[in-house]
């Protein structure tokens, strides 16, 4: 989509009457401004009627730069910059304050989400150093994740929590436990998935409880990221070191090139995560099935 076909579509929908009256007026005032000029040609000829319509077009096209120009602005400077000042966050904040691919929804004090393969995230506050703490029910079974660092739906960190039912505890009861917990990197809207544990899972014993859910908190400083899990009146944390990189091989779903440059490329260049240790966004993701909500959400620099 072009620069023109975005704003008729974004912006003057938006503006309706009003920049159309915006347009008129300021037409007819520099129309009538050129008119008492008594200027009968232009330069290289141009007879002075059409110079008064190529004087409108200019007009109209400097009012959708203008349009464009301020909401660059806003998203690029003016949103981040009063962002990074934004320090708390003691409730669920309104959907209007949420970017989100997916189903989101908002009951009360508590976020649903679901179907959500992008995720959501929140729009008007960003964190480097930071720590977040909800309460996280799973409903439906499966994962949840909670997405940081997010530059847009498309680059960000993830620690995921995964679930499995049916497990037989110690003392004889058969529930649901925390399964593992799987860091995910979402590069160029692909991912790389990886466990903490040098094993191949880490499981836990933590029982989930449906009625209570979990309580989690997540401490992110730097390059390191402390996941608290509590169930049950007992808790397991967990940490995560942010990789540099990511695997090279995320390229193959960007460049359109035959194989063997495709092969020769990833030989040489591994993709560093941009974004690792920057300002982004706090998100959610629950993906296809999964349905997750949180509620009592606290966020706070550190």
């Amino acid at each position: 989509m072009n620069l023109i076909e975005r704003i008729i579509e974004d912006k003057i929908k938006k503006y309706g009457i009003w920049l159309l009256a915006l347009v008129i007026l300021f037409s007819i005032t520099f129309l009538s401004w050129f008119k008492s000029l008594n200027l009968y040609d232009f330069p290289f000829g141009i007879p002075g009627v059409f110079s008064g319509i190529i004087l409108f077009i200019v007009l109209i096209f400097s009012i959708i730069i203008f349009l464009w120009l301020w909401e660059w602005i806003k998203e690029k400077i003016l949103l981040p910059t009063r962002a990074i000042f934004k320090n708390k966050i003691n409730s669920i904040p309104r959907i209007s304050k949420w970017i989100f691919q997916g189903s989101l929804k908002i009951v009360g004090n508590s976020l649903e989400i679901t179907a959500s393969d992008s995720g959501c995230l929140i729009k008007d506050y960003l964190y480097k150093n930071f720590i977040i703490s909800f309460n996280l029910k799973i409903l439906n079974g499966g994962r949840a994740g909670i997405v940081f660092r997010a530059q847009d739906l498309e680059n960000y960190l993830m620690l995921q929590i995964e679930l499995q039912d049916g497990f037989k505890f110690p003392d004889g009861t058969v529930g649901t436990r925390i399964y593992d917990i799987i860091p995910h990197i979402r590069f160029l809207g692909n991912w790389e998935t990886f466990n903490i544990a040098p094993e191949p899972y880490h499981p836990t014993s933590l029982k989930y409880i449906s009625e209570k859910g979990l309580l989690i908190n997540l401490e992110v400083k730097d390059c390191r990221a402390i996941l608290t899990i509590k169930s049950n009146n007992e808790g397991e944390e967990f940490q995560w070191d942010i990789p540099t990189h990511t695997e090279s091989n995320i390229l193959r779903h960007q460049i359109e090139k035959s194989e063997e440059k495709i092969d020769a490329l990833e030989g040489k260049f591994i993709p560093k995560i941009w974004f690792r240790n920057k300002y982004g966004r706090i998100g959610f993701r629950a993906y296809a099935w999964e349905k997750a909500r949180i509620s009592d959400l606290k966020i706070e620099k550190i």
